[in-house]
This record gives structure tokens, sequence and C-alpha cells, in this order.
């Protein structure tokens, strides 16, 4: 990628669906230039595929991440360990917890599910102070960015009880308005070769725009659809501009900016529509996001512009991908990845943190899904090459 460095320290905390946490607000403002876009970050061995530039199938479908790490310290279990979601009530969200919830009791900790509810009357910070207040040994959240809950934090940080995330952006991400201090314990480290969740959503995004390049031959004409208002939004939207900018003949036609007040208040689908309306020629749809969209509008609106158009995403919501694997082209394709990898993975980077050990990148990768490649059995989500369950209960001596 030829993008600017990233100036962050790559210590214990470096990092979904998610993740999948689209639907809490954040910090920073929305930018459709990929200009201070992050680079990749190099990694010590990791057997990652980057994302394709030229077209060639062989990139553009191979699984991303690779096996997790294979020692560990040995898990002191009982330990209770406080779990916070973004919001139960949003999938993206409610998958990425239970994911950390399965991986607390798989290493022999007691977990504990607080529900965020999308910080609604301080709702994160609520369940950081209460999860302090129950005694917690730990605490990990899911798809709750820094900024939203620094006083909690550092009392966390002053009681010494660690806070590990995924999905998320600590104080220090350069994206935010106004960088501060880091103040989780650590954040998760994606894989070795995009360790940071801002770098590992750039790369999804930018393979993204190379899967569209390839399947319109290089004659894009596309109505973008776009999370502002959270720095996951931000970085994966860079990646998408930053592979466009290689196709002369493929231009944004439509752009879509969605926000959490246009979730709320069903003002996405009009959006969507409105766009179609000036774009009528547009034979791509894209979206960051599968918990952004619901398949319905979109279909509604592709069903409405007459001819064929290419829907891609990303994350790979269940529902989405059965769409996919039964032939269907709303969406036709998606970058999935499966979200319980990085409830593993945090739970692995607290172990490390309880044994004052470093954290180290966790393997969690992605890969585009059409009808032809990687699409799975119905009812599964994106089921990557790797039995990583399996390899973490081995680590950790948990494997019965």
């Amino acid at each position: 990628m030829d993008v600017s460095k990233r100036s962050k320290p790559l210590l214990a905390f470096t990092a979904v669906i998610a993740a999948a946490a689209l639907t809490i607000a954040g910090c920073g403002s929305s930018s459709n230039d990929a200009a201070g876009a992050p680079q990749t970050s190099s990694g010590a061995g990791g057997s990652t595929t980057p994302a394709g530039t030229d077209g060639s199938s062989g990139d553009l479908f191979a699984f991303t991440g690779h096996e997790p790490p294979t020692d560990a310290p040995k898990p002191t279990p009982g330990k209770n360990v406080w779990i916070v979601s973004c919001g139960q009530a949003a999938s993206g969200c409610a998958n990425g917890t239970a994911g950390i919830k399965e991986a607390v009791e798989a290493i022999g900790w007691k977990p504990t599910v607080i529900d965020g509810n999308f910080n609604v009357a301080d709702g994160y910070g609520n369940a950081i102070r209460q999860a302090l207040a129950a005694g917690a040994d730990g605490i990990l959240m899911h798809g709750v960015d820094c900024a939203l809950v620094t006083g909690p934090l550092r009392e966390a940080k002053a009681k010494k009880i660690p806070v590990v995330t995924s999905a998320s952006f600590d104080c220090d991400d350069p994206k935010n308005q106004s960088p501060s201090e880091p103040l989780f314990t650590a954040t998760l480290q994606m894989n070795s070769q995009y360790p940071d969740y801002g770098d590992w959503l750039y790369a999804r995004g930018e393979q993204l725009g190379d899967y569209i390049i390839s399947k319109t031959n290089g004659k894009a004409k596309i109505i973008n659809e776009h999370f502002i208002g959270q720095l996951l939004g931000e970085y994966a939207q860079a990646g998408l501009l930053a592979s466009l900018k290689k196709c002369p003949d493929c231009k944004i036609v439509g752009d879509v900016t969605v926000s959490n007040a246009d979730l709320s208040a069903g003002a996405d689908k009009q959006k969507l529509a409105a766009a179609a309306v000036k774009a009528p020629d547009a034979n791509v749809i894209t979206y960051s996001f599968s918990s952004m969209v619901q398949s319905s509008q979109l279909q509604s609106v592709v069903s409405s512009m007459g001819h064929d158009v290419l829907v891609v995403g990303g994350e790979g919501q269940v529902n989405n991908l059965d769409i996919i694997r039964s032939g269907g082209k709303v969406p036709a394709a998606e970058s999935a990845y499966p979200i319980a990898w990085f409830g593993y993975g945090v739970v692995d980077e607290l172990n490390r943190i309880f044994a004052g050990q470093q954290t180290v990148p966790e393997g969690a990768g992605w890969a585009i899904v059409d009808k032809d490649h990687n699409a799975g059995e119905k009812g599964q989500e994106y089921q990557a090459p790797i039995d990583y369950k399996a390899a973490y209960k081995k680590t950790w001596g948990t494997a019965s």
C-alpha cells in the first residue's frame, strides 16, 4: 500500500465486527480522503496473504489470517471477568460479546456480561464502574472506543484492573479529534501482518475495492454507503478509496454517509434510495459493514434501478452469507471473518497480562466470500481454514 506511516507504538494494545460495533457513537469526523491512511504493520513471520492489487483470484480469495499463538502462560482458573458489550440489540455487538463469553468459559474463568446499551445514560462508564465495584479481576470490552470512557478507564488503571478490548480504538489513535494518552491495558492485536485494528480495517477496505475492480473489469460506477462518526468507518473507507485510485475508469457516483442517528431513524434506506435516483447508471453498491444495512432494503433499491448491480459489503453476517450461498445478488459478496476469533484473542491477551507478559498477534483474518469462493454451509458464519478454537484450547491446556 502506498500510504503514510502511522506513528503509534506497537506495545500492549495495537489491535472487530467487528468487528462489528456499528451502532455506537465514536470520536473523529468522517473523511473521504485516503490521506493519512495507515501503513501495513510488518509482522514477525505470520502466514498472511496480502490483499490483491492485480485482480487475481489467488490474492482476492485467500484467508488473510494465520494460526493463533502456540504458547501461552498457564491460566489461573476461577478469574472473575466482566464483559462489556457495545449494545446487545445490535447483532455485531451481541455476536462479538458471545464469542468473548465462550472463550472466557473455555479458559476456565467466570464470565459476567453487561450490556453497555450504546452508551445510553453513560452505559459504558456505568458498566466499567459496576465491574470494579463487584471486584472484577479483569474487564473485556467489545466495540467501545477509549474516548467514550476515559474517566472509568482511569479508575480501573488506578485499581490495577486490566481492561482489554476488541473492535475498539485507544485514546491515542491519530484519527481521534484530540488524541491523548492510551488508557486500555491492551487492544486486540489482529494478526502478524496487520496487528493494529485500523490497519486491518484499511486492508479489508482496500481488498473490497480490488474485488470490485476485478468484477467490473475496471468500469465501476459505485454508490458507496459508509459509516461516519466512529473510527472503524474511517479506516474501512480510506482503504476502499485507496484501492479505487488504482482504477482510472472507476468512480463513486453516489456518496451515502450513514451515522448512528440515521440508523436510529431509519434514514439509511432513504439516503440510499435517493442516491440511486441521482445515479441511475450505477453498477455497484458497496457498504463497509453488514450490521449497517438490511438486505431487504438493498433489494428494494436495486429493484428500483432496473438493471444488474454488484452489491458487496463487509463482515459476513450469517443471513447475508446465506443469500450469497443461494446465488442471490443482494449481496453478491462480503468480506467475512469469524467474530468469535476476536473473543478468543482478547481472552488470550488478558491471560498474558495476568501473567505479566506482553500481548502477541492473535491470527484473526478475513476472506472474500462469494457464491464460488469460501461460501461454506447454510446457517454458518464464515468458517476460517483454521480451527482456531481448538488451537487456543490446546495452547491454554484446557482442551477436553
